[in-house]
């Protein structure tokens, strides 16, 4: 049987074939390097400097200000990355050029990061101030998407309450349009530029060119 998810056709014995919902799935982050099993007391006490990339090889290099100890912290499931001071992030080993084109960006994130008004100074998940800034903490604690230091996209509700929210973000690269999705449900729209973008999206837990945040990120998978 080919690899894939049992669908309820499947089981009822139908025609239709189990549909493959990983396909396109380029990078998978699970940052279970922690091996918080939820049984065991914290601080985690092996130093680990990566995260590795279960669905490719562009695996995330802690940078030197995330201490490869105190950074591990119990995620959503298992183990994630808590950054708690300005200039921590996350390296990756190759530019992501997955977000420059027609994407999807999930994560998980527990945060009670104050945002801000304007999107230029908005503590933010990935992105590049000249380009595009993915999961920016905005006013009152909404989470945005930015281009060029100006908000494109607003989530209805706020996400800096300190409790855990899923979170995907989408963009379509022929329309331009980009969604944001929480905890299942869509959130908030809007049209950026369309294309190819420019920038290079390399850093998980700041965007370049602007501030870092404070947070926990867990479990982020690239389609």
């Amino acid at each position: 049987m080919a690899a894939g998810v049992l669908t309820l056709s499947s089981v009822a014995g139908q025609q239709s074939k189990p549909q493959d919902n990983f396909a396109q799935l380029t990078a998978h982050w699970n940052f279970d390097e922690g091996r918080d099993w939820h049984n065991m007391s914290f601080p985690f006490q092996s130093p680990v400097s990566q995260a590795v990339d279960h669905a490719g090889k562009n695996n995330l290099a802690l940078n030197r200000q995330l201490d490869p100890v105190k950074a591990w912290a119990s995620g959503r499931q298992f183990s994630g990355i808590r950054f708690d001071a300005p200039g921590q992030f996350l390296l990756a080993k190759s530019p992501i050029n997955e977000l420059k084109e027609t994407c999807s960006l999930s994560y998980w994130i527990k945060t009670a990061a104050e945002g801000s008004a304007e999107a230029k100074s908005a503590p933010s998940v990935i992105g590049d101030m000249q380009g595009l800034v993915w999961g920016a903490i905005g006013q009152d604690g909404k989470l945005i998407i930015a281009e060029e230091g100006k908000t494109i996209a607003g989530s209805k509700d706020p996400v800096n309450d300190n409790q855990w929210h899923h979170v995907v973000l989408c963009r379509n690269a022929e329309s331009g349009h980009v969604y944001i999705f929480i905890d299942g449900q869509r959130s908030g729209q809007g049209k950026p530029t369309p294309g190819q973008l420019k920038a290079d999206y390399q850093e998980f837990g700041m965007a370049t060119g602007g501030p870092g945040f404070t947070a926990i990120l867990d479990t982020i998978p690239v389609f």
